[in-house]
């Protein structure tokens, strides 16, 4: 995963528009198929889109913003996911603590 998202992160500052466009385009498809994996590298992604968002090109804003509500997709399926394994860890502690 990182020998795919370095380099595309690195077109984030490109001085062409449209390869800042398409790196947006291929972290999104890359982000769509690898899904949650990416968040390993959500620091450098946030400062890449965060840079990106400020950007004179309407297309790669909207590029940005297609990636980032993709982002906030796995972000949040990814918390829930975490929570109920919690709640689950938590609940089968207390079922042991109550047959003790």
């Amino acid at each position: 995963m990182h020998e795919l998202i370095l380099p595309i992160l690195a077109c984030f500052s490109d001085s062409d528009s449209r390869v800042r466009y398409y790196a947006c385009e291929g972290l999104y498809n890359v982000t769509k198929v690898a899904r949650g994996s990416v968040l390993i590298h959500f620091n450098d992604i946030f400062n890449g889109l965060s840079k990106l968002a400020a950007d004179p090109d309407q297309n790669v804003k909207s590029g940005t913003e297609m990636l980032d509500r993709l982002l906030k997709v796995f972000g949040t399926s990814n918390a829930q996911s975490a929570i109920n394994l919690l709640n689950l860890n938590l609940n089968s502690n207390a079922m042991l603590n109550e047959t003790k």
